[in-house]
C-alpha cells in the first residue's frame, strides 16, 4: 500500500496579507491589525493582534476532514489574561477544532465544546512554534518541534469557516500578541516535518545541515 502523503492545503504567511498564499480561502481582518516583526526578525512578517476585537477569518473550513489532518503556526502571546485561540477550523463550542491557550499558559486542543487536558506551558512574550497533528483518531501536539502530549477529544464535523485569532467570529477569545506562518494541511506530518517547520531561518543564511538520523541528513534542509 502506498503511504498517503501530507499536502499543504492553505497558508497564511501574514506578511502584511492575509490571503492564503497556497489555495483561495482568502483572509479578512475586520478590525484590522498591525504588521510587527515575525520569528525570523523579518519586518511586517507577522500579524500583531490586540486582544480586544482583532481576528482573521476566512470564507470557509480549512478542510471538513476529522482526521489526518495537521495544523501549525508561529506565535508570540503576551497575555495570561484570558484563554485565547491561535487557530480554530470549524464553529468553537459547536463542532471543528481547534487550538486554544489557557489563562494558565497551557496549550489545548478544543473539539467543539471538549478540550483536551493538557500539561505543557506555552511561554509568553517569546516566538514559539505549536502544531497540532491528528492520525488514526490521535491527537499529538508539538511545541517548537518537541512532542508534548497525545490523546484528546473527538471532534465533530467542522462547518463554519477557518479563523486565526479565535474561535469563531467575534466570539471574544481574541489572540493577544502576534501571529505568522499559519498552516493547515491534510494528512498527518511526521515528527521531522514538524522539526523543519519549528525552525526559524535568521535572515541571510543559505543553508543548514540539521545532522539528525533521516533519509535527508546530511544534505541542507533549507
Amino acid at each position: 500500500l502506498r503511504r498517503l502523503e501530507f499536502a499543504l492545503l492553505s497558508r497564511y504567511t501574514l506578511d502584511g496579507s492575509a490571503n492564503d498564499s497556497v489555495g483561495t480561502n482568502h483572509g479578512t481582518t475586520p478590525n484590522g491589525y498591525t504588521s510587527a516583526l515575525d520569528e525570523n526578525g523579518t519586518t511586517n512578517g507577522s500579524f500583531e493582534l490586540n486582544g480586544l476585537n482583532q481576528y482573521i477569518n476566512t470564507s470557509a473550513v480549512a478542510s471538513s476532514a476529522i482526521n489526518d489532518i495537521s495544523m501549525s503556526a508561529w506565535v508570540f502571546r503576551t497575555s495570561l489574561a484570558t484563554t485565547e485561540f491561535v487557530m480554530y477550523n470549524g464553529t468553537g463550542g459547536a463542532d471543528g477544532y481547534g487550538v486554544q491557550l489557557s489563562a494558565s499558559g497551557s496549550a489545548d486542543i478544543l473539539c467543539g465544546g471538549a478540550a483536551t487536558a493538557n500539561t505543557f506551558k506555552v511561554p509568553i512574550n517569546t516566538w514559539v512554534h505549536i502544531a497540532a497533528i491528528r492520525k488514526a483518531g490521535v491527537w499529538q501536539m508539538y511545541m517548537n518541534g518537541v512532542s508534548q502530549v497525545t490523546g484528546g477529544c473527538a471532534p465533530i464535523v467542522p462547518t463554519g469557516t477557518f479563523i486565526i485569532g479565535d474561535k469563531a467570529p467575534a466570539a471574544g477569545f481574541y489572540l493577544k500578541g502576534k501571529v505568522s506562518d499559519v498552516r493547515f494541511y491534510r494528512g498527518a506530518l511526521d515528527a521531522f516535518a514538524v522539526r523543519q517547520l519549528a525552525t526559524s531561518v535568521t535572515s541571510g543564511l543559505v543553508a543548514r545541515y540539521d545532522m539528525v538520523d533521516t533519509p535527508s541528513a546530511g544534505t541542507p534542509s533549507i
